[in-house]
């Protein structure tokens, strides 16, 4: 319904799960993918893979939740 950052976007997503998972998780590489995720209360992990890597990314993003790939994420899970 609305574009990141607006944590609406996520509505869709809710819409077809149904309920929210009890620790839903957001990866992105841009900062508005991590606005939206905050802003609805997500968990977000940020990839170094889109343009604000280049910019200084994680902003103020903890250095706990970066990775420096997707294909990264298994390893951060556990």
């Amino acid at each position: 319904p609305e574009p990141k950052p607006s944590p609406r976007c996520f509505e869709p997503i809710a819409a077809v799960l149904g309920r929210a998972p009890s620790r839903p998780l957001y990866v992105g590489d841009r900062e508005d993918d991590r606005q939206a995720a905050v802003a609805a209360g997500i968990e977000f992990v940020a990839v170094c893979t889109g343009p604000e890597h280049t910019l200084g990314f994680p902003h103020e993003h903890p250095a706990s939740h970066v990775i420096p790939s997707v294909a990264s994420l298994p390893a951060w899970l556990r």
